[in-house]
Parts: C-alpha cells; sequence; structure tokens
C-alpha cells in the first residue's frame, strides 16, 4: 500500500482550497494572452505570459488547470504549432466563448455503467 507523507496531504488541500481562483486566473489569462498578443498560446507561453504576475507559478499550477477547463468545457486544444519557449510543436489553448454555465455534479444525470451479461 502506498503511503501518502502529510506535507503532500497539505499541499493537495492547498490546491483544492485554491483550485477556483487558479482556474479563473488561467482561464483569464488565456483571454488576455489572445487579445494582448493576437494569437492563442501554448501551456509553456501561457506559463510565462502568466509570470509576469505570479512569479512563483511553475507548469503544474498551469497544466493540470488546462486540463480541467478542458474537461468543463471551459477552454478547447487549439492548432499545433512550434512553442516558442520549448521549440517543441505542440497544441495551443483557446477560451471558449462564451463559457457555458458549469453544471454542479450532484445536478448531472447518473452515469449509467454497463453490467455484465452471463457468459453464454
Amino acid at each position: 500500500m502506498k503511503h501518502t507523507t502529510d506535507t503532500s496531504l497539505a499541499a493537495l488541500a492547498d490546491i483544492r482550497r485554491d483550485q477556483g481562483r487558479r482556474d479563473t486566473f488561467v482561464l483569464a489569462g488565456l483571454k488576455r494572452y489572445r487579445r494582448d498578443r493576437g494569437a492563442d498560446p501554448t501551456g509553456y507561453e501561457l506559463l510565462r505570459f502568466l509570470q509576469v504576475e505570479r512569479p512563483h507559478y511553475d507548469l503544474n499550477s498551469i497544466r493540470p488547470r488546462l486540463t480541467e477547463l478542458e474537461d468543463a468545457g471551459r477552454v478547447v486544444k487549439g492548432d499545433k504549432r512550434r512553442c516558442s519557449v520549448t521549440q517543441k510543436t505542440v497544441y495551443t489553448w483557446a477560451a471558449v466563448s462564451p463559457s457555458p454555465v458549469p453544471v454542479p455534479f450532484a445536478e448531472r444525470p447518473p452515469v449509467e455503467t454497463p453490467r455484465q451479461m452471463g457468459l453464454l
């Protein structure tokens, strides 16, 4: 059994407490980047752009938020292009406009799980 350290649990609690603000910050950053630069950023380009305001942020402060926002339908992956930071060909990220209204988890319809049928 894997043992989770108390420092890891404390870090997770801090992230969960701050998650809504980080999501909002990243989403607003995507929109500002597009407005200021006329293009959609890669993950690293967005990180560098947001580090002007929050120098302590690293890629782990940004990248998971993009995935969560994508799962929520608030951002989408764009075209692939060469990243100005890493020089690798990667996807860009764009905010969905207008943002869909989030549905609380409790109000979502239940997911129907497949039932195993007897062997024939």
